[in-house]
């Protein structure tokens, strides 16, 4: 009696804990990889809550392992391309191929100053007092 309930317990325990692999590359309009980004997964359930995550190797390849049949929000992020998130529904052999945009950067006018708390004046050495204060 007590093997059919411990065989039981195992076949359960397998289908509920079943995984799917979701494979994907990243690259940039130039058809470049793009490396080191963010992959996060959020369940649809939970959206708030990142479930699995990675980062893109060299190459702009990525893997997550996820739940089957579940349905989840994978993001991607990467400080030189805009933000990109894809809905999906975790199978096995997914793959997500993306192309990336890049973000547009300006810069407003930058002006750098310094004041030096020693200067020389003709044939003086002036010391501001206020950069020598501790405490």
């Amino acid at each position: 009696m007590k093997l059919p309930v411990i065989i039981l317990t195992f076949l359960c325990g397998n289908v509920f804990s079943q995984t799917c692999t979701i494979t994907g590359r990243l690259t940039n309009k130039a058809g470049q990889p793009v490396s080191y980004a963010q992959v996060i997964a959020y369940s649809e359930t939970q959206p708030q809550t990142p479930e699995k995550f990675t980062t893109t190797s060299d190459g702009g390849r990525f893997e997550l392992s996820l739940r089957c049949n579940a349905a989840y929000s994978i993001a991607v992020r990467h400080l030189s391309y805009t933000d990109t998130t894809v809905h999906c529904t975790a199978a096995k052999g997914i793959k997500i191929e993306l192309t990336l945009a890049e973000k547009n950067r300006t810069m407003e006018e930058v002006v750098v100053s310094s004041n030096m708390p020693i200067r020389y004046r003709n044939d003086t050495l002036e010391f501001t007092a206020s950069f020598f204060k501790s405490g």
